[in-house]
């Protein structure tokens, strides 16, 4: 057996509703209910309407037949409200007087359930004053073109449909059913004083966070001024240290005079500068003719004066004493 279910909400926007709107709805609704159930075969001598999930900020309840009910009737009584399903003029008539104690404001929305299963409606179906005005029109043109009052017509389309039907479909979004109104000051209240804890703990951290980043910025101010005092102070000793480098620098060494070279070095050096052929002529012609002819009898030699005081000259060097000849 499956559960025939329909919410019924009145859109007042306030709370509570007034009693002769309250009980001119509620018998509306239910005779339509009644009739509607005929129409798709339900048994309604088996089972009664029941309201159940009762608010208390306005007239919303859910209505539920209680009786034997197959899948297929529920479906049926559902495709009602879109036109699909064929009903009584009567009953299409019916449908309209449910509007009669509420405003040109006001909506009453009715949420479809789809299944078993489901917590919320799964589909609204809304009707205003105007609607119903309209509605009732249309049929009266029909009851007046045909002169009969049980023949079968379909539910006509509601104008504005999905926008009023969204309403109601978000409200629940908004608030669970079953939630208990009673306890709504006590719930705002704690609620108040969750945010005023929030917000007192956020401007706390707030103001944390704006003295870090003053004491941020002065210790970067800080930084900067240490960093070019070490730049100066770098610089000065680079500069102090170039001063010095240069003072205690010599200047470039002249170069000094050449030596005395010994006569060993100096015969070596000539021999390695002069050619043989020079040499030999430089000689011949530096030498007497007589002594170039002893010298070529008798070959020179060379001998060591000894301890003598002949043996120093006057730049106190050793001379050597040569005998040409047998002359001293």
């Amino acid at each position: 057996m499956s559960r025939l279910r329909v919410r019924v909400e009145l859109n007042r926007g306030g709370v509570g509703v007034p009693l002769h709107k309250l009980s001119s709805v509620v018998q509306e609704a239910e005779r339509f209910f009644q009739m509607l159930a005929q129409d798709v075969r339900i048994e309604t001598n088996n089972g009664e309407w029941l309201a159940f999930d009762f608010d208390n900020e306005s007239l919303n309840f859910t209505a539920e037949f209680v009786g034997p009910v197959s899948p297929e009737q529920v479906v049926s009584f559902s495709a009602a409200f879109d036109g699909t399903t064929p009903l009584r003029r009567a009953t299409i008539a019916q449908f309209t007087r449910i509007t009669e104690a509420i405003g040109q404001d006001e909506l009453i929305g009715f949420g479809l359930y789809h299944s078993d299963q489901e917590m919320e409606p799964s589909e609204w179906r809304c009707l205003s004053r105007r609607d119903a005005l309209r509605i009732a029109d249309e049929m009266q043109v029909l009851l007046e073109a045909s002169g009969e009052s049980d023949q079968e017509t379909r539910l006509p389309a509601v104008i504005d449909h999905d926008t009023a039907a969204r309403l109601f479909k978000e409200r629940h979004e908004r608030i669970p059913i079953g939630l208990d109104y009673s306890r709504m000051p006590e719930l705002m209240r704690e609620i108040e004083a969750s945010l005023s804890k929030r917000i007192a703990r956020l401007e706390g951290e707030v103001e944390d966070h704006s003295q870090s980043i003053g004491e941020l910025k002065e210790l970067s101010g800080a930084t900067e001024h240490s960093f070019r005092n070490l730049l100066a102070s770098v610089e000065s000793f680079c500069a102090q240290a170039t001063r010095q480098l240069e003072r205690i620098t010599p200047p470039a060494q002249i170069a000094a005079p050449s030596q005395v070279v010994p006569e060993p070095v100096r015969a070596a050096s000539i021999s390695q500068v002069v050619p043989e052929p020079v040499r030999a002529a430089s000689i011949s012609q530096a030498v007497p003719e007589s002594v170039r002819a002893t010298s070529i009898r008798q070959p020179a030699i060379l001998r060591d004066c000894g301890h003598s005081d002949h043996r120093r000259g006057v730049g106190g060097g050793v001379h050597m004493v040569a005998e040409i000849g047998g002359i001293d």
